[in-house]
């Protein structure tokens, strides 16, 4: 059970930024969308945040079985100053995929050893 678990999540994660189309939930839409919503209260901030960190733990669990060893992107970064990397990673790509904005927040802090 926990191989087909690990198996599914690896998958996700790194078809995730290829495959736009396969993500749901909130990742599904663009950041014009996210944030313009999110000054409407739907999502809220806890929402993207929470859809945030699940991707980021995700993310740290496949890496970290790919690479053999501990990932821990993000975890040394509050919720807060990371909903302000994904904004301002929306800011400047609104067309963007909120899964393409996260994905690439995360990667430039995994490279960072943030």
């Amino acid at each position: 059970m926990r191989t087909l678990l690990v198996s599914i999540l690896m998958f996700c994660t790194f078809n995730t930024y290829a495959a736009d189309g396969y993500v749901e939930g909130l990742g599904s839409k663009t950041c014009d969308e996210v944030m313009t919503g999110m000054e409407k209260t739907e999502p809220s901030q806890q929402d993207v945040i929470n859809w945030t960190l699940g991707y980021f733990s995700g993310a740290n669990v496949a890496h970290a079985l790919h690479s053999r060893r501990d990932v821990t992107a993000g975890s040394a970064i509050l919720a807060d100053r990371l909903m302000s990397l994904v904004k301002a990673k929306c800011a400047d790509r609104p067309d963007y995929l909120l899964s393409k904005a996260v994905y690439e927040v995360y990667f430039e802090l995994r490279t960072a050893g943030q």
